[in-house]
């Protein structure tokens, strides 16, 4: 257990160094070692919990100690967008040039992907996610990969994307902050053809691959464009 305190403990120190020296943009490896460091204390305050309660079960003092630290741990949600309300504006200075305006993408479904190219499991998502969209693109289907990686490591970015089919851009040259503090990835919100957010990764957590995204996108493709016919309900539960 001391061994474990002291490498999270390290850890939130990094963190602070950084930010205190300037070592780090916020939006890049300062974000990677918080999301880092969120994550290994809150698995670290559950298996003390876990712990106590086995050892010795009158401990409760102890067990309100690691239920604070776990709330101290797990990072604000304040800000989230809401499925079923008008999707956050978002607006995108694309990698390789152009733009991407969520409201000029009004009639077609759009899913928004949120990565970084040290993240393994964006990686790992990342096929399913192409594949789905050159399978649908035709039925009105966009696809925007969004790096949360600092501008420093852009080589690294443009490598993982470069044999991509949708278009991608760096967090540091987009306007999403309707999206929430982005504090974990990879995450993915879906927005249906009337500009509705319909499915918010903040409750999900799984990889993304082809039966996921099918489940979560194909009904929404199926769904009339604006102003044709009635809107079907939907949830990504």
């Amino acid at each position: 257990m001391s061994s474990s305190l002291y490498r999270y403990g390290y850890g939130a120190a990094l963190i602070s160094v950084r930010h205190r020296d300037g070592l780090a943009d916020p939006r890049g490896i300062t974000r990677k070692y918080t999301m880092i460091f969120h994550y290994r204390m809150r698995r670290l305050c559950m298996c003390a919990t876990a712990l106590i309660l086995r050892s010795r079960p009158a401990r409760v003092p102890l067990v309100l100690l690691c239920a604070l630290m776990l709330s101290i741990a797990a990072p604000s949600r304040a800000g989230e967008p809401m499925e079923g309300s008008p999707a956050p504006a978002l607006q995108a200075n694309l990698i390789g040039g152009g733009k991407f305006d969520l409201a000029a993408a009004r009639g077609k479904v759009v899913v928004l992907n949120f990565w970084a190219s040290w993240c393994e499991p964006c990686l790992e998502e990342m096929p399913a996610l192409d594949a789905f969209y050159r399978a649908h693109q035709g039925a009105g289907l966009e696809v925007l990969g969004i790096s949360l990686d600092s501008p420093r490591d852009f080589g690294k970015v443009r490598d993982a994307v470069r044999k991509l089919g949708f278009p991608t851009a760096l967090l540091s040259d987009t306007q999403a902050s309707g999206y929430g503090r982005i504090w974990r990835v990879p995450i993915t919100f879906v927005i249906d053809r009337r500009g509705v957010l319909r499915f918010s990764g903040w409750k999900f957590a799984d990889k993304l691959d082809h039966a996921l995204l099918d489940k979560f996108v194909s009904p929404l493709l199926r769904e009339s464009n604006p102003g044709s016919g009635v809107l079907t309900q939907w949830s990504g539960q």
